[in-house]
């Protein structure tokens, strides 16, 4: 019968204890040992060496040899000199007498064969080998190198060679005084006459004559000391005891890590059906598919917490070093998994009613009736979504807080071939983006039932700012209508040219200074009133001016829309037929390497004519809309699931903006970014704003690339290089007005400001027609100027600056980059303390590096 887990931890537990106790034991064994060899010893007289009884002599070197088992048997130690006698078995400790005063240390003895003698290295020192362990006495092993520095210095050589023959052979290091001759060293030793021996001995006498040599040069007298003998043992006892504590160590730790993993295996488990079932249940929300992910969800969040729960049990890893810093991440992974999977349910409920009319997979509640007639129901529901976002929101604020608890630097680039650091920042990154996404969207969605006329229907002034030709909010303001919007359901008042507003405009405003010198204008037309990069800005002016005239529709709002809004929803539902004006589609017009929409656009509303606004129809902007509006809503599911997205990214692109004359309504959209506005930013913030003042349309065809170098001084100073590199690719047009042609690629009359931090200085600027020069608007220190540039051709500006604050090391260095409304996605390159970043700029983007 197989054992189940519990006996198997029960088996493995009584293994590891068994042999823990084994190691527990012999660190006792070593421990006492090591305490007897840490008392003080006695010194043994030679003399008494002679009359000890062999036997506890015999039990002592037995006692030794077990302890220096391990000794190389050819192991020696180098000295000065030595002289070895063999078959003796009792030597007198060394001498030092008045003819050499000879210094001597004890080595510690090595056992080799009899009767060889084994030279020294080559600093002339001169070693033999001992005599085998059995013939050692007690007293060698005991004598310390005080005693036997305090030999009779009356001691004749000859006695000591007399003593010695009967004993066994010592080592001792003896160094000759200088022009002193040493008897006890010029003993040979007596030697079987063996080839071998006689080399060896003729060795020992090079090497005794290299030592009297040495023994007359300065480094002659330098003592080698080595350490006592019973020093040696206690290292080598202690060398042993701290192997065994390894040993320990060793053993727990695999305990510890066969525990560990049987306790981990449920979680690793838990953990591969989680993040299974997590997959799936992401799959379903990013194709839509709201009921079944409603379902996966579920079991995601079951198979979570039973993760969590199994998780508990490896709690105590948190104790142990090295170890705690993971265990306190996962511990928090598990509850942000959890949080998350509370926000993702919390949001598909609120969201699955309203599934039908978003164009969002599943049954919905509105059902029957009109896209239109849906729409309505949602917009008098809507405000019961606006308390599930803030449970949505609170829930993300939770997954924040726990991974903020999680430094990514704590682990690898990558490991066994999967990316681990970059993606704890990128998770990090796009949770703090959702969580600032809900904030954000939670006002909006809380008036969009008032934007969209419920309870009171409201009127908005839709502008077509034509991004051909660029000017600071997205374009050239060329047409505009009128809608009405009622719980929903819009019907179209009015659209026309905006020179027909400019007609009934009688103000004489002053212009600007750029339309005086470049455009010859000293007055200030409606058609030019979208001159601030902000939008709230430039509208506030327009409204004020477009409220005065006479016979005009008073509007809550004004919304801007470029030619990329029309063709891109067209791209979705397909050709677009606008009664009196013919069919609209996507695919390219050789007439002007556009799509055919944006290219007859510009023939009915833009085409240079000799004389104002004769037989042309101006009035397109509404039927076209209206058109478009009811195409979309009546294009089924799939098609709306499309739109309704297509149109959030539009807005976050900025081909669409939005401005109200209600503070709670205009608050609501700056919020969500969709306003317009000039931002403020925490570091460094860049914004490049271009206004054609030439009337061509070659917006269409220029493409853009922008350059940072930042150079951070000793002292922190910041300074930056701007390059911006303007590429006009398309030939030019024939903009001749008795050709009557249309003229999109010309000649580019460029009017740019650069927004940079406030108190920012201007260093050098170059590339320009006229002299960039430096000024304040909206916060923001303002670099400007002004340039030509032809078809075909390519223009560059430079512009290097100072920042008005200074940074550090180990700061981090973020930048606020804000898009132009209504150009296209540019190409955005910055180098930072060897760092380089490229990106496309396709929406107000934040950036930041370490220093």
């Amino acid at each position: 019968m197989p054992k189940t887990k519990k006996q198997i931890i029960h088996d493995k537990t009584t293994d590891i204890s068994s042999e823990t106790q084994e190691l527990v034991n012999e660190i006792k064994e070593v421990a006492t040992e090591l305490k007897a060899l840490n008392e003080p010893e006695t010194s043994v007289q030679p003399e008494k060496a002679e009359t000890n009884d062999a036997k506890p002599v015999e039990a002592e070197k037995s006692q030794e040899a077990a302890a220096e088992q391990n000794t190389d048997p050819k192991k020696t130690e180098p000295v000065d000199s030595q002289v070895v006698e063999d078959g003796k078995k009792d030597a007198p400790e060394p001498v030092q007498n008045e003819a050499n005063k000879a210094e001597t240390a004890p080595t510690e003895p090595v056992q080799t064969e009899p009767g060889k003698v084994e030279s020294g290295n080559a600093s002339s020192q001169v070693q033999a080998e001992a005599a085998p362990a059995e013939n050692q006495t007690q007293a060698e092993t005991t004598t310390k190198p005080q005693e036997a520095q305090s030999q009779p210095e009356a001691t004749k050589p000859e006695e000591n060679q007399t003593q010695g023959e009967a004993a066994k052979p010592v080592e001792a290091q003896v160094q000759p005084q200088e022009n002193q001759p040493n008897e006890a060293q010029s003993q040979e030793p007596k030697v079987e006459s063996q080839p071998e021996q006689n080399q060896e001995v003729e060795k020992e006498e090079k090497l005794s004559l290299m030592a009297k040599i040495k023994a007359k040069l300065p480094f002659g007298k330098k003592k080698t000391e080595q350490p006592p003998k019973a020093e040696q043992k206690k290292g080598k006892k202690t060398l042993k005891l701290i192997g065994i504590g390894v040993g320990v160590v060793l053993v727990l730790v695999i305990a510890l890590g066969a525990t560990t993993y049987l306790l981990a295996k449920p979680v690793l488990d838990n953990g591969q059906k989680t993040m299974t079932l997590a997959q799936e249940a992401y799959t379903l929300v990013k194709n839509q598919d709201l009921e079944p992910a409603k379902t996966k969800l579920s079991e995601t969040k079951t198979a979570l917490l039973a993760t969590q729960k199994a998780y508990q049990k490896l709690s105590w890893l948190k104790a142990i070093p090295f170890v705690s810093t993971y265990a306190t991440d996962a511990e928090a992974g598990l509850k942000a998994g959890v949080a998350g999977i509370e926000a993702g349910e919390i949001l598909v409920d609120a969201v699955l009613p309203y599934a039908d009319v978003l164009g969002l997979k599943g049954q919905g509640s509105f059902e029957g009736g009109t896209a239109e007639d849906r729409i309505v129901k949602v917009v008098e529901t809507l405000d019961k979504v606006t308390p599930k976002l803030e449970e949505v929101s609170q829930k993300l604020q939770i997954v924040e807080d726990e991974l903020d608890k999680i430094d990514p630097n704590d682990y690898p680039e990558e490991l066994q071939g999967k990316s681990i650091r970059p993606r704890l920042i990128q998770g990090k990154a796009l949770v703090a983006e959702a969580v600032v996404a809900v904030t954000d969207a939670r006002p909006l969605v809380e008036v969009l039932p008032q934007i969209l006329g419920y309870p009171t229907s409201k009127k908005y002034l839709v502008i077509f700012q034509n991004d051909g030709e660029l000017r600071p909010t997205g374009g050239f303001m060329s047409a505009f209508a009128v809608i009405n919007i009622d719980k929903g359901r819009t019907t179209p008042e009015k659209s026309d040219d905006i020179y027909s507003l400019d007609k009934k405009f009688g103000n004489k405003v002053e212009a600007p200074e750029p339309f005086k010198i470049h455009m010859n204008e000293d007055y200030w037309y409606l058609r030019n009133m979208n001159f601030s990069p902000d939008y709230y800005v430039s509208m506030t002016t327009f409204d004020k001016y477009y409220s005065e005239l006479k016979d005009e529709y008073k509007v809550d709002g004004i919304i801007a829309i470029d030619t990329e809004v029309l063709r891109r929803m067209v791209e979705v539902t397909g050709p677009l037929v606008v009664d009196d004006y013919g069919t609209f589609t996507v695919e390219n017009d050789p007439r002007c390497n556009l799509a055919q929409i944006v290219c007859e656009l510009e023939h009915i509303v833009d085409k240079p004519l000799a004389t104002v606004v004769t037989n042309r129809k101006t009035s397109i902007l509404g039927p076209m809309m209206q058109a478009l509006m009811k195409k979309s809503l009546g294009g089924g599911k799939e098609q709306l699931a499309k739109l309704v997205p297509l149109m959030f990214q539009l807005m976050e692109e900025k081909h669409l903006l939005v401005y109200f004359k209600d503070e709670k309504l205009q608050k609501a959209a700056e919020a969500f970014n969709i306003a317009g506005r000039i931002n403020e930013a925490k570091n460094d913030y860049l914004h490049i704003n271009d206004a054609n003042l030439g009337g061509a349309k070659s917006n269409f065809y220029i493409d853009q690339e922008a350059e940072q170098d930042i150079e951070i001084a000793d002292d922190g100073t910041v300074t930056k290089t701007l390059t911006i590199t303007y590429t006009h690719p398309e030939p030019m047009d024939n903009c001749n007005l008795e050709a009557g042609d249309l003229c999109l690629s010309g000649k580019w009359r460029d009017y740019f400001r650069i927004y940079v931090p406030k108190g920012s200085k201007l260093e050098e600027g170059r590339g320009a027609l006229t002299k960039i020069t430096q000024s304040e608007d909206l916060d923001k220190t303002v670099f400007e100027g002004f340039f030509e540039l032809y078809p075909e051709k390519k223009a560059k500006i430079i512009i290097t600056y100072t920042l008005p604050f200074k940074v550090k090391a180990g700061d981090a260095y973020s930048m606020l980059v804000q898009k132009q409304p209504g150009t296209k996605n540019s190409k955005y390159i910055v180098r930072i303390k060897g760092q380089e970043e490229e990106f496309t700029l396709d929406k107000d983007t934040t950036k930041s590096w370490k220093i």
